[in-house]
């Protein structure tokens, strides 16, 4: 009752891909990455949910934990794959439009190795 989960610091553990991830390399590319978000496009899921598997669709939420925080509990949003490039969800437009953060090639290379 009296633990205070810290809501900034750096990220220690991230929840992704229906795993727990402590690897420096992932951390390090969530942290260069979440100062860089804004949304640069949008996507309509049509009549699909963005978390639902598809030939051309595989989201995931992301979460992370700061300052050793046990359980990660801050959410980012949906990471992973959509038309074989990779975003990250920020935010819900109109009816079926999310809007997305184009992952540089940079930090989807050490992403994709966790993304099943």
């Amino acid at each position: 009752e009296d633990y205070n989960i810290p809501k900034s610091g750096k990220i220690t553990k991230a929840y992704w891909s229906y795993q727990f991830i402590d690897d420096e390399e992932f951390l390090g590319a969530i942290t260069e990455m979440i100062t860089k978000v804004k949304p640069d496009s949008e996507y309509d899921t049509g009549d699909r949910e963005i978390f639902e598997y598809t030939d051309n669709q595989n989201m995931k939420e992301l979460y992370i934990a700061y300052e050793d925080c046990p359980v990660p509990t801050i959410y980012l949003g949906y990471m992973g794959v959509i038309d074989s490039e990779w975003y990250l969800t920020v935010g819900k437009g109109n009816g079926s439009t999310i809007y997305c953060y184009t992952i540089p090639d940079e930090y989807s290379d050490i992403f994709d190795e966790y993304l099943s």
